[in-house]
């Protein structure tokens, strides 16, 4: 189990089934020039396509635990982006 600290996310909504089809991509957008735009200006877009779901519900309800009210989250950390992993943060309680 782990805490994570507050972050400053953001996120787009997608609305329609989760499954198979689904597949995890990246994408970081730049928007600006560093070298001529102040760093207070720089604009950043990180973007996701579609996020890939194991059976992590079966597993944690055998475990004892069940889902917290909470928003459930992909985490993408640096070389899991590389090697197609991420960490699911669920949020859960004892049952």
């Amino acid at each position: 189990m782990e805490t994570l600290p507050n972050y400053r996310i953001a996120y787009v909504r997608q609305v329609g089934p989760y499954g198979p089809a689904e597949s995890a991509i990246l994408l970081g957008i730049p928007q600006d020039n560093p070298q001529t735009t102040p760093p207070e200006k720089c604009r950043y877009d990180a973007c996701i396509v579609i996020a890939a779901w194991a059976e992590i519900f079966p597993t944690l309800h055998k475990m004892g635990f069940h889902i917290d009210n909470k928003p459930i989250l992909e985490k993408y950390t640096g070389n899991m982006v590389n090697n197609d992993f991420c960490e699911i943060c669920v949020p859960i309680k004892r049952l």
